[in-house]
């Protein structure tokens, strides 16, 4: 990926796999947190690979992520791409608005209708002033896999049969629009410390030194560490979920070597199962013709596993997913430094029971993507082409995760810009810029 600045060690310098040129800034952990280290070298003494880098040639086995991180601050789209163009004369950011409606002359697209709303709920103003952006090329599509379709499905574009039930009129028929949507949910196992933890004023203020003079220890770090990705099945071709380890809270961090007495309150450590490979979908619909109504998220995994109907596999998956981590637990060092399992519990025993706390307990992670997904003419559920134009009209593309046909594996974020990278590349060679 081109975008990438990779900082780290070991493999992620490999440039087979890694840019170190790029304006979005990658790191290591800055700093080593006491449940991922424990986490981390359970799942190798328990015959998880060791991955250095799970962006490099394989994503299989446990190791540490790394960050969006420079220099110890948090770096964003935001700061690596917008901040730098700011200054460009052809660059006008319009904060606090929404778009309404893309308007076409003939089958191009040629606007966008927006509104001014508010920071804060509620979002919409009832009186607000309907303003135009006119579009001298094209009409970039960018608001995401729950308002893009939302976008498109008020402007006509969608599925003919749901646009006449809200009495939107058709511009285009395209069946896909809004179908598709998925996402990597997720659910948990918590543990308790043997040992009880405290802060301390001395500790805090070592963090901050830290963190002042070299941009590291706990406030240079996100609240995750140790991870990784496993297959449930050894027949599989890839690893079906991911785990991800953080403190509960930061009584386990901020003093973890010193023993408190007069206290009850334990520390605890979370390890998140995230469904990697997810077969479940759903769909985006409109509730009205407004567009100051919310859209309908319909079928999401979290609503068909809780009423039952979700695919088979994707509740097998966590349901192993859980059980490994239960044997990961049970090796050392987590078997020696680790206490009770607080959730599920010990009494969440059977696979029948541990199903009826997925179901209860499933979260979504907000990776949604696929509710305008790409693809050739002989899928007709795609709604844009191989450049992310959307199909049967002109000067329209969708440039965001709502694309992707189906979930990448991990987190969507460096997939997301990585489909950027790709349409800016694609707009600037359509209009011979």
């Amino acid at each position: 990926m081109k975008s990438e600045n990779n900082t780290g060690v070991d493999t992620k310098n490999d440039a087979t796999y890694h840019s170190r040129s790029g304006p979005m800034h990658i790191d290591d952990r800055r700093y080593e947190d006491f449940p991922g280290k424990l986490f981390v070298e359970s799942c190798w003494n328990r015959g998880h690979g060791n991955n250095p880098d799970f962006n490099g040639a394989a994503r299989d086995g446990c190791g540490f992520y790394q960050f969006n991180n420079f220099e110890g601050i948090r770096d964003s789209t935001a700061s690596a791409f917008l901040a730098p163009a700011m200054k460009r004369p052809n660059l006008f950011v319009r904060t606090y608005s929404a778009a309404t409606k893309i308007n076409f002359d003939g089958d191009r697209a040629s606007g966008v209708n927006f509104v001014r709303v508010n920071p804060l709920p509620p979002l919409y103003n009832t009186n607000a002033e309907m303003q135009t952006a006119i579009a001298k090329k094209e009409v970039i599509v960018a608001a995401g896999a729950i308002h893009s379709p939302k976008l498109l499905l008020l402007s006509g574009i969608g599925p003919a049969d749901e646009l006449k039930q809200v009495n939107i009129p058709v511009k285009k028929d395209l069946p896909g629009v809004g179908k598709n949507l998925h996402d990597h949910s997720m659910t948990w196992v918590e543990w308790f410390f043997d040992d009880v933890f405290y802060p301390s004023a001395y500790t805090i203020s070592k963090h901050l030194d830290a963190y002042a003079w070299n941009r590291n220890g706990i406030f240079a770090w996100s609240g995750l560490g140790g991870g990784g990705f496993i297959k449930t099945k050894p027949e599989m071709d890839r690893p079906d979920v991911q785990f991800t380890c953080f403190p509960k809270d930061l009584q386990s961090e901020i003093d973890q070597d010193t023993v408190a007495v007069n206290t009850t309150r334990k520390a605890a450590m979370v390890v998140t199962i995230t469904l990697d490979t997810p077969k479940t979908k759903g769909y985006v619909s409109l509730a009205s013709d407004d567009y100051k109504a919310d859209p309908i998220l319909g079928d999401t995994l979290e609503q068909q596993f809780r009423a039952g109907t979700n695919h088979p596999d994707d509740m097998a998956s966590l349901v192993a997913g859980i059980n490994a981590l239960r044997n990961i637990k049970n090796t050392p060092p987590m078997s020696t430094r680790v206490g009770a399992e607080m959730n599920p519990g010990s009494q969440v025993n059977s696979t029948a029971d541990v199903e009826d706390w997925i179901r209860k307990n499933i979260k979504r992670t907000d990776h949604w993507v696929g509710s305008c997904k790409m693809g050739n003419d002989a899928d007709p559920m795609a709604v844009v082409d191989e450049r992310l134009r959307v199909r049967g009209l002109k000067g329209l593309r969708v440039v965001d995760g709502s694309i992707m046909p189906q979930i990448n594996h991990g987190n969507t974020h460096a997939t997301c810009i990585m489909i950027g990278e790709a349409g800016a590349k694609f707009i600037k060679e359509d209009n011979n810029t």
